[in-house]
């Protein structure tokens, strides 16, 4: 149990929902369509999920690296609010750095190994989709490009886990993402790159509250380049609003089911969070230490108290309850539509 603890702790398992919802979403809506396969869908989420831990490692790894975490306890020192609860095993001695890099290097073989496997089902499609998404994981934080510390994290977040994720299983599963035929199946398209702005949130969501300690560490986050509390709010509020309104949009024109329109059951969630990210933003008092229940789950709320970081975590995963509940949302109007 300590052992699958500490895996937890190291991978940040506990952030896979950001991951495995667009995937079984995508799953869903390849119901019915083109040759499908409860089979290869499931391996592939599973590969995507692999990939996202072997991507959260390796954030540890190149911020280890790169020292980041040294400017953040200063700040703590300073009495500035900084996330510092980061790569603890490395800095405890618990793992090397070139142990850590072996247990990246197994999730990826692993997940190299299951998209052989869709390859021989799914052609070089499947591949393409897979290089881009490996290529942005790795130059996210990795050397030479480093690509979040220029504005481009939350950008490369919302591609991989939006288009490049969902995309991806739905290729797996039906193998109907293109055809000569039809050209490309638009539907998963557009829903993939909603879900993908609220990943994108998920991130930007931190990215703007550290946005002092970013700068401060030479990372210019897409929060820095704003650089602005209103125009850092403003995007945020885009972030939150806009895939709502693609799904009112899409019924009003009459694209999709009018059912669809129960995603707006999220709009509470994302006026709490602006709100409270607004608040927090401005230095006004607001209480996450007691966040509402119907926020969703939020884990380690002990743990985020006594280490001071529950004004991140709560929005961090309030952001990605926000996530799951709009994919559960349409996985569930699929069904109950494909049913009756």
């Amino acid at each position: 149990m300590k052992k699958l603890k500490l895996w937890v702790d190291i991978t940040r398992a506990y952030a896979l929902p950001q991951c495995i919802m667009p995937g079984v979403l995508a799953m869903i809506l390849a119901m019915g369509m083109g040759d499908f396969s409860w089979g290869l869908g499931l391996l592939a989420i599973f590969a995507c999920c692999l990939v996202h831990l072997a991507g959260n490692m390796l954030d540890d790894y190149f911020d280890y690296k790169y020292d980041l975490l040294s400017v953040r306890t200063e700040m703590r020192k300073q009495g500035i609010l900084s996330f510092t609860p980061k790569y603890f095993y490395l800095k405890d001695g618990t793992l090397t750095l070139a142990q850590l890099g072996w247990i990246i290097a197994a999730h990826l073989v692993v997940a190299i190994a299951i998209g052989v496997v869709i390859f021989m089902y799914r052609g070089w499609s499947v591949v393409v989709i897979a290089a881009v998404v490996g290529f942005l994981t790795y130059f996210y934080s990795g050397w030479p490009f480093k690509l979040a510390f220029h504005g481009f994290g939350e950008i490369i977040i919302g591609i991989c886990f939006g288009p490049g994720l969902m995309c991806g299983v739905f290729e797996s599963t039906c193998g109907a993402l293109y055809s000569p035929e039809n050209g490309l199946y638009w539907p998963i398209v557009l829903m993939s790159i909603a879900v993908g702005i609220y990943v994108t949130a998920i991130l930007y969501v931190h990215s703007l509250i550290e946005r002092d300690t970013d700068k401060a560490s030479n990372k210019n986050t897409f929060a820095v380049l704003l650089g602005t509390n209103r125009a850092g709010l403003a995007a945020f509020a885009v972030m939150l609003f806009l895939p709502l309104l693609l799904v009112v949009g899409c019924v009003a024109v009459g694209y999709i089911h009018w059912a669809y329109l129960f995603v707006l059951l999220q709009l509470p969630r994302c006026i709490w969070l602006w709100r409270s990210t607004y608040c927090f933003m401005y230095g006004i008092p607001f209480d996450t230490k007691n966040p509402p229940k119907w926020l969703g789950m939020i884990e380690r709320m002990k743990d985020a108290i006594e280490y001071d970081v529950d004004y991140y975590i709560v929005r961090w995963m309030s952001m990605r309850n926000i996530n799951a509940g709009f994919c559960f949302t349409i996985i569930l109007v699929k069904i109950i539509l494909t049913i009756i």
